[in-house]
């Protein structure tokens, strides 16, 4: 069985506000990476998290 965190719309925010820095700061390779977790973790779209970014 597969456990999936679910997060609250505050929590994912502040995620992502955490890792804005880093994603600002890196290469085209590790934004995809990035990108492609959050999208896995927060369970939102890829193209929204850029934006938010």
């Amino acid at each position: 069985m597969v456990v999936i965190e679910v997060y609250d719309m505050k929590e994912r925010y502040s995620i992502i506000a955490k890792n804005a820095p880093i994603y600002r700061k890196a290469r085209k390779k590790e934004k995809t990476q990035i990108l492609n977790e959050l999208e896995k973790h927060l369970c939102m779209n890829r193209s929204y998290i850029a934006y938010l970014f």
